[in-house]
């Protein structure tokens, strides 16, 4: 059965309806109507099959939900790779932090062991000689 047909049956059924048994305002709703099915749109569909009719909104529908789902799934996977990326940067930062430290803190040991020598007995400043 194609849409023209429907359409078809449809102008017949407007064709019965009579001002007598419709109320007021009733031409006003049936001159919208034959200028609705009239309209280029409505010249359109009638050569289109049912089975065509039915088809495209499906897969208009499929076609858009995929591409919600792809995009909700793109975002989601962006979110989690700057979360991961976020982290990466604070390990690296935290392990260059600590190199660094311990780089600077060797200078500080080396000199306080060398002050502390002589008050312990290890290193003689009158002989210039260590204990070692």
């Amino acid at each position: 059965m194609s849409i023209s047909l429907l359409l078809e049956l449809g102008e017949e059924v407007l064709d019965r309806v009579r001002p007598s048994d419709s109320p007021a305002g009733s031409d006003n709703v049936r001159s919208f109507i034959l200028c609705y099915m009239t309209s280029p749109l409505t010249r359109f569909i009638r050569g289109l099959s049912i089975q065509t009719v039915l088809t495209v909104p499906f897969v208009i529908q499929v076609v858009a939900v995929v591409g919600v789902v792809g995009y909700l799934s793109f975002k989601n996977g962006q979110a989690a790779v700057n979360n991961l990326a976020l982290q990466l940067r604070s390990e690296l930062t935290s392990r260059i932090l600590q190199q660094l430290q311990a780089t600077i803190e060797q200078p500080y040991v080396i000199n306080q062991i060398n002050a502390n020598s002589p008050q312990q007995g290890d290193l003689n400043v009158a002989t210039r000689q260590g204990v070692h």
